[in-house]
């Protein structure tokens, strides 16, 4: 009897380990096929912000949610999934900025960006800059995702990338629901046309309940003298009238 215990039980414990080993792979193969079919269905709704992990089919939802209500949508979205059974959703929502503030500035050939953007604007912004402005750099480490912009953020970054394409030196800054546009055109090779064009464009401009404040130097009038055709007064002295000016 005690021989036949010394063959049954660790032949037991052998196949209990072959078991344990084959459901173990099995669920290895499952969680890894889980992850990518979620992954690849938060990709399609462009919600890379969203990080998923599995044990067994149970899924758990991290990440910062750029939006109140987004990770309700992302979990809602996994549990569609064939084979996901929960999601624990373990996220971070993003900070909201008061006063929210954003800008953007031009000098030359140099872009510059400040403040907050939102999450999806921010993803989207470098590259519809880019191609408004092409002969420029774009420098943004000074750029976060933030919540708590106003509605019409987006018709903002349009309206100001659309200006400074026509503006060689200027800016464009947001406070809250206040944009400011400044800058100079007095210099400039057509620069009463740009001035025209600006124009248009911000009066084309839905910006909302935003209000916009323009300080845009204007250029001189073609119409206008230049200085070297204004008359020279250096000799003249003040308050006096030279006697062949007097009438006769």
């Amino acid at each position: 009897m005690s021989l036949l215990k010394s063959w049954l039980i660790p032949g037991a414990l052998a196949v209990a380990a072959v078991a344990g080993l084959s459901l173990y792979g099995e669920t290895e193969k499952i969680e890894a096929d889980l992850t990518g079919r979620a992954l690849a269905v938060l990709e399609q709704r462009d919600m890379d912000w969203a990080k998923i992990t599995f044990h067994g089919r149970d899924a758990t939802l991290t990440g910062i949610a750029p939006e109140v209500g987004a990770a309700e949508e992302a979990s809602a979205l996994l549990l569609t999934e064939w084979g996901v059974r929960v999601v624990k959703d373990k996220t971070d929502l993003l900070a909201a900025q008061s006063p929210y503030t954003w800008g953007l500035s031009r000098q030359g050939s140099e872009l510059t960006m400040i403040g907050y953007l939102p999450y999806y604007e921010l993803k989207k912004a470098p590259s519809t800059i880019k191609a408004t402005i092409s002969d420029a750099e774009l420098e943004m480490s000074s750029v976060e995702a933030a919540r708590g912009a106003p509605e019409e953020i987006a018709a903002a970054v349009k309206l100001a990338t659309a200006l400074l394409a026509d503006l060689p030196e200027g800016k464009v800054m947001l406070i809250d629901d206040k944009l400011t546009i400044s800058g100079s055109l007095l210099n400039e090779v057509d620069g009463e046309g740009r001035y025209n064009r600006l124009q248009q464009t911000i009066d084309n401009a839905d910006l909302g309940s935003i209000a916009v404040n323009v300080q845009i130097s204007e250029p001189l009038s073609e119409s206008q003298p230049d200085a070297e055709e204004l008359p020279d007064s250096s000799d003249a002295k003040p308050g006096l009238i030279e006697p062949d000016t007097l009438q006769q």
